[in-house]
This record gives C-alpha cells, structure tokens and sequence, in this order.
C-alpha cells in the first residue's frame, strides 16, 4: 500500500521468499509520512481537548489505524480491514465512535446549531486527516467558499440546467466525484470512516446505540464526584513550538500571580496583627474608648497610600513613655551627663591625686597646703598663691 514510500534496501539484502528480488524498505518519504500523521493525529486530539472534549488515550492508536483505512481507495478493502478483528478491535470500535461524536460537538454550536453533521461528513470523506487537522488548526478553511468549494467537490447534485457549468470554481469535471471509489475514479460510493464503524459494530453485536449518552458525557464529568474534568497540559499540547511556549508562559504567569497573592495576604495578616498587639494595649492606656476605634481603623488602612500621622504621634508617645518606665524600674534618676562616671575615670583620678599627695602638695585629709592665714581655699586664686609660697620657702 506504501510501495512509492520504499525504495530497494541499499545493503543488497534480498527477499527470504524470493532470493532472485531486493527487498524495499522504508525511505526518508516513508519517515516524513510517519512523523506527519503522528504530529496530526497528536494536534486533533488537542483541539478537541481545549475545547473540553476529551477522549480516552487509546484513541490516539485508533485515529492513526483510521487514518491507514481512509488510504485504501475501494469500500471492499475498507471493509476487510474492519473485519479483521486482530487488528481493528471492539475498542477500537468503541474509541472511533466516540472520536466521530465529538468532532460532531466541537462542529456544532451546542443551544443554537443546526445539528448538522455535513462538515463532518465532508472533512471525514476527503482524502486523508491532514484537511480535519487544518480545519481545526485553522490553518486551512478559514473562508465560507473554502468550505463550500471542498462541500461541492465531495457530494453535490449538478442539476441539467447547470450542467457544464463551475460552481464557487470548481471545474465541472470534480463536481461531487470525490466520495466515490477511487476518489472519483469509481461509480461507487466510498464509504467513510464512521459509515464503516457503525456496520461494523452491527456486524458484532456491540450497541453502541446505548453507549452515545456515555460518549457525549466522557471526558466533562467526573461519574465520582460530579464535577467538571480539567484537561491536563499532556493532552491540550500541541508539537507547534509557538503554542508549547505560549502554553508554558501561562503557567509560570499562573504561578507567580498565585504566589503574589499569598504574600499580599501575608502582609494583610501581618498587619492586621501588628495593628492589634502593638498599637492596642499602648492606646487603652494613653486614648479614650472613642479614640481608639478612629486610631484602629485608621491604622488597619495602612499601606493604601494614607497618611498615618496620628499613628506617628502615638508611637512617639510610646517610646517617650517606655524609656521613663524602664529608668523607673532601674531606679535611675537622671541629671546630668557627668553623674555617668565610668571607672576609667575614676581610676585616673586618684592615681592623680596619690600622685600630687606624695608630692607634697596635699596634705594628709586631702586639701592643698597655703602659705597664708587662710587656712582652706577651694579657688584658683588661692591654689596659685600657694604654689608661689611653696617655690619662696624652697629658694
């Protein structure tokens, strides 16, 4: 089926069957095919998510084996695919089912739609995923006639009197031929992917009838507790580079709006608690009762950009009226600054004065000797006519 995307092995290797053939393997092509389906698959399943339809993770494996049944171009190969019950399995049934009632939601506005599913219809028909993955990108059909021109190239009923004729510009020839066999090739109706899986669960019995309640729910309601489901980044990512990062900027921006508002309410708290215990026993003591619940509101206001004059005022007071409690209690009475002796100080003054006593000039109590009648002096005068004295008697 993937014949063009294999070229002959480069190793010389030959078939196990049939020594006289090279084997094929894969190519490069075959690698792009691989990585572009992956990418595809992995993005439409992320649309659906951030719209909050969210599907199991099996379907992943599911779309991509859908995605290799939409490659063969004859209903009969379609359905010997589905058939085959190793490969195509009950669960798989059961994911493309849920996968085909979903794209029918995200297509539909859900209290004013038409319930129309002809979108669906005509994006499951074409030729491949990659037009369902630009749709829902919205990096293809962004326009009505887009739409319209891929609706017409689908299915539409040329009438006799338009015969000949292009519509929206589609040349007659490709008017209504893509769902046959062959992509227009065939005169026979190519059945889509849904078309397939609902004969299929027929075939065996399934009812998925009963389970399209069940598929429309999944995914939004948690069956446990009743609440709504959040979808997780893994789902919601895309392998664009452009949304990964706008996807991690958001949650770092989350984080730290998150951690600033708790630190805004740290400080509320704090303050409010400062406010009560170090503003509310001093103003019981120092304000009347009316005073204190003007001083308390005003003071739980702090930090919006008012004036706090009067908290200024009482914590001055306060810090007045501590320092005359705490000298209280050390029973210090404070006069001047050289009542504060420290004993440095002391220390050199009677060195000086032991000094001046073996000198002589001091006597035995204490006081300076005079040359006069004046028997005490405690003046300059008399200190320096007692020296002068001092120096005749040595003469």
């Amino acid at each position: 089926m993937y014949d063009s995307l294999c070229i002959p092995d480069p190793a010389g290797r030959r078939e196990p069957k049939n020594w006289a053939l090279i084997r094929r393997v894969p190519s490069f092509r075959w690698l792009f095919m691989v990585v572009h389906r992956e990418r595809c698959v992995r993005d439409i399943l992320a649309c659906l998510a951030r719209e909050g339809h969210r599907l199991p993770k099996s379907t992943r494996e599911t779309i991509l084996k859908a995605w290799v049944v939409m490659d063969v171009a004859t209903t009969a190969g379609r359905i010997c695919l589905l058939h085959n019950e190793a490969w195509w399995t009950d669960s798989d049934c059961w994911n493309a089912q849920a996968w085909v009632l979903k794209l029918g939601m995200r297509f539909n506005e859900p209290m004013t739609g038409i319930g129309d599913d002809g979108l669906l219809r005509v994006m499951l028909g074409q030729r491949g995923l990659t037009p369902l993955w630009r749709l829902l990108k919205r990096e293809g059909f962004t326009k009505a006639v887009q739409v319209l021109r891929a609706a017409v190239r689908y299915c539409y009923e040329v009438k006799p009197e338009n015969s000949g004729m292009s519509i929206f510009g589609v040349p007659p020839a490709e008017i209504g031929r893509l769902h046959l066999e062959g992509w227009g090739e065939g005169k026979i109706h190519l059945f889509r992917i849904d078309e397939l899986v609902m004969r299929e669960s027929v075939r065996r019995k399934l009812k998925l009838d009963d389970h399209l309640l069940y598929m429309m729910l999944w995914g939004h309601v948690d069956p446990v507790t009743g609440k709504d489901i959040k979808p997780s980044d893994e789902e919601m990512y895309m392998s664009d580079t452009e949304d990964e990062e706008r996807a991690i900027g958001a949650r770092l921006r989350a984080g730290r709006k998150a951690a600033s508002a708790e630190r805004k309410a740290e400080r509320a708290r704090m303050r409010k608690e400062r406010a009560k215990v170090g503003f509310g026993v001093w103003d019981t003591e120092m304000g009347e009762e009316g005073d204190d619940e003007e001083g308390e509101s005003r003071r739980l206001d702090k930090g919006k950009g008012r004036e706090m004059s009067e908290v200024e005022s009482d914590t001055t007071d306060c810090s007045t009226d501590l320092e005359d409690i705490v000298d209280e209690w050390r029973g210090i009475q404070m006069i001047e600054e050289t009542a504060w002796e420290t004993e440095d100080e002391d220390m050199a003054e009677a060195s000086l004065f032991n000094d001046q006593r073996d000198a002589g000039a001091v006597g035995p109590s204490g006081w300076r000797k005079s040359s006069g009648s004046e028997g005490e002096s405690s003046g300059d005068e008399a200190d320096d006519e007692g020296d002068d004295s001092d120096d005749e008697d040595d003469e």
